[in-house]
């Protein structure tokens, strides 16, 4: 049971991992220092790196979003304009501004975020580690973006 939940799993995570669309552009937004709080509007997205699938209009096509915000611990604040172009994943990094006061937080707390994401790499890996002796019939996957899915063994 358990090698045929790993061959599931290996599925998932290989159609999960699909290129992207001709008619869609996958963005991933990170910011500098780590862990801005990224929003449109009145949407938050996460903390950087965060990742969004733009739907354009036709493949070849080129857009630009509309505002995109990263905020860091001290209230510094960038908003930008991505460029999407259909068919391409496009990675993003915004720059905080210098002038504003509050650097060292936001430094300290780009350390502590990344800390804690790579202890959640190291924790997925350790899950995924096949030569442990697991003792699992489930898989539970959910769709992070469209066309793209996190899963996870139990």
């Amino acid at each position: 049971m358990v090698l045929k939940n790993v061959a599931i799993l290996l599925a998932l995570i290989v159609t999960g991992c699909s290129s992207v669309k001709p008619y869609e552009c996958l963005t991933i937004i990170d910011s500098n220092p780590p862990g801005a709080t990224i929003s449109s509007g009145s949407e938050i997205w996460g903390s950087a790196p965060v990742s969004r699938i733009w739907t354009l209009s036709s493949t070849n096509s080129k857009a630009k979003s509309g505002p995109v915000t990263a905020r860091w611990i001290s209230g510094a604040t960038k908003t930008v304009n991505l460029e999407l172009i259909a068919g391409h994943e496009i990675t993003y990094n915004v720059q905080r501004p210098p002038m504003v006061e509050g650097l060292d937080a936001d430094i300290q707390w780009g350390i502590h975020i990344s800390k804690q994401k790579q202890a959640e790499k190291e924790k997925i890996r350790d899950s995924l580690d096949f030569s442990k002796d697991v003792k699992s019939d489930t898989v539970d996957c959910m769709e992070v973006v469209p066309g793209y899915h996190s899963c996870r063994l139990h």
